[in-house]
């Protein structure tokens, strides 16, 4: 059996990682936002069929979704509706 050994740095590393979103994390923000009294921002979300499909759904409720060009924030607007009529209520 081969060993790898593991390249080894010789002084202190600086570097930023960022993690990608999470598919389940991004629908829930979607759903809390589409119900929230006022506008929200999704910040770096993670772009999947999943979230797409989402983003459609409650755009066909109302809720108002505009991507930034390279998708790092979603601008959610909840439906301007009466409470009779609020995305809460429907079945």
């Amino acid at each position: 059996m081969n060993i790898w050994d593991a390249p080894a740095s010789t002084s202190p590393i600086n570097a930023t990682v960022r993690v990608p979103g999470s598919k389940s994390l991004t629908n829930r923000y979607l759903l809390l936002a589409a119900l929230a009294k006022g506008p929200s921002v999704i910040r770096h979300p993670l772009v999947s069929r999943d979230t797409t499909l989402m983003v459609g759904a409650l755009e066909q409720l109302g809720v108002e979704v505009n991507r930034t060009e390279d998708d790092s924030a979603w601008h959610v607007t909840p439906r301007q509706s009466s409470p009779a009529t609020s995305l809460s209520n429907v079945a």
